[in-house]
């Protein structure tokens, strides 16, 4: 559907991301990384924010797949269980944890509505799966009891990237303030939500 060269400077970004803080990262950055043109890549993008909002939007088709995936098989799910497919769903989807939890406001405030819009339905269909999982999963669980848990597990998902990818130099001021640094996965802190409120 896309050219190479839209791909290209997608994937470098990615690349980029996983190296670079957000902050660090812009169009002549992304420049150097393909050895594109900046014109290539304003022909596609208008700014790096849109590029992220891409990535952003592929990255929740991929959760919806996954979770479809889970919701279409016939294993009998504990709470256990479940919150353990979970973890394991959002454990392989750190980037995505990364940019909703520091840049999300700013991707979608400058991005141009096609952009946006894309990235809306996407997330409307993340959030209508994971909702169809918990009712075959979970039928005895009310609309009130799932939207309370919705409630609860989506807005707790933009903050988990900061605990579970701490900087060596946050390592150093935490130590220094006198607390002792506990190491915290996605997969323990996604389980461990999921296990509290279901």
């Amino acid at each position: 559907m896309y050219s190479n060269k839209f791909n290209a400077i997608v994937s470098a970004t990615k690349e980029l991301a996983n190296k670079l803080e957000y902050k660090d990262i812009n169009i002549q950055k992304i420049d150097e990384y393909t050895s594109f043109s900046r014109a290539s890549i304003y022909y596609y993008f208008h700014n790096k924010e849109e590029i992220f909002i891409y990535i952003l939007t592929e990255e929740y088709n991929k959760i919806i797949a996954e979770i479809q995936q889970l919701k279409n098989t016939d294993i009998k799910m504990t709470k256990n269980t479940f919150a353990d497919k979970m973890a394991r769903i959002f454990d392989q989807h750190h980037l995505m944890l990364k940019l909703i939890s520091n840049n999300l406001t700013d991707l979608q405030e400058k991005s141009r509505m096609t952009y946006l819009i894309k990235f809306k339905k996407s997330y409307g269909n993340f959030l209508a799966t994971y909702d169809n999982c918990l009712k075959k999963f979970f039928p005895n669980l009310s609309k009130d009891q799932i939207e309370n848990i919705n409630y609860a597990f989506f807005p707790f998902l933009y903050g988990i990237y900061p605990f579970s990818s701490v900087t060596d130099k946050q390592k150093e001021g935490l130590t220094k303030a006198g607390f002792i640094y506990k190491p915290h996965s996605v997969y323990n802190l996604v389980f461990n939500m999921l296990i509290t409120i279901l």
